[in-house]
């Protein structure tokens, strides 16, 4: 039986989720909630992460070691950089953390430790599927890092360094767990604010039911995302 790994940070993120699968239970690890959904052909474990790099490292760890899943999809909203507006929908091709910065060591910005590398890579089958079952949504480097951006000259700052058409923060830690893991991972996440000066008073008023259309949508493409092949 497939198991597929889905981690969302806050509880707006979870409802949809729950409102939309059969949950057949629940499991704590560390602080962390899993609900778990087990149908005929395939079993999904959500787990509610917590905002930022560090709970997203966690609970990837915790869903990739305990759960043995087939696949890991970070999903939500984000904040958009370019090319992007309030309720379209990303697809991340590639992954950066922001906030990485050795360059006092000769390292180019953002360089990742240990994988040695600046962007991490979305499994291209994912990618690839979500890419056709989601016919408007937008391609391109979803740009993580422990800040909620709101102002205009910070998002420039990121879209300008690593070409990122949106922001996070939690994605590209989940991404460098599962290459670590060696797991397919991808991230799709539905803009919910435009990363500027009003991104605080967007997020708030968007983010109930961007949530929860991004939770439906995931939900829909459960039984096309069993089937990938790696």
């Amino acid at each position: 039986m497939k198991k597929i790994g889905i981690i969302v940070a806050v509880p707006a993120e979870v409802r949809g989720f729950i409102e939309k699968l059969n949950i057949n239970k629940t499991v704590d690890y560390a602080g962390k909630t899993f609900y778990i959904s087990t149908s005929k052909d395939y079993e999904v474990i959500i787990v509610l992460s917590g905002v930022g790099k560090v709970n997203a490292s966690i609970s990837a760890t915790l869903l990739m070691s305990k759960f043995d899943v087939d696949m890991v999809i970070s999903t939500g909203v984000a904040g958009g950089l370019q090319h992007v507006k309030p309720k379209e929908i990303v697809i991340a091709q590639t992954l950066v953390q922001h906030d990485i910065d050795t360059t006092a060591f000769g390292d180019p910005l953002g360089l990742i430790p240990n994988l040695n590398i600046v962007e991490v890579k979305s499994n291209e089958k994912l990618v690839n599927l979500l890419k056709d079952e989601v016919k408007d949504a937008k391609l391109g480097t979803l740009a993580s890092g422990d800040q909620f951006i709101c102002s205009k000259e910070k998002a420039n700052e990121i879209k300008n360094n690593f070409k990122a058409i949106a922001c996070d923060m939690e994605s590209c830690a989940i991404a460098q767990v599962a290459a670590f893991f060696e797991i397919p991972s991808v991230a799709i996440r539905l803009i919910s604010d435009l990363a500027g000066e009003d991104a605080n008073n967007e997020y708030f008023f968007n983010l109930e039911q961007s949530a929860k259309d991004m939770a439906f949508l995931i939900v829909d493409i459960l039984p096309k995302l069993v089937k990938v092949e790696f």
